[in-house]
């Protein structure tokens, strides 16, 4: 369980890396997800 929590910790700062990029397209692709 504690792997998937990390796993999920890098794919979020991930996601916030490239929203700074195209933030309106990641929310989008994220908005599924969450």
């Amino acid at each position: 369980m504690l792997a998937s929590r990390i796993l999920c910790f890098r794919v979020l700062l991930s996601f916030t890396i490239h929203i700074r990029h195209t933030r309106s397209q990641v929310n989008i692709a994220v908005s599924p997800l969450c």
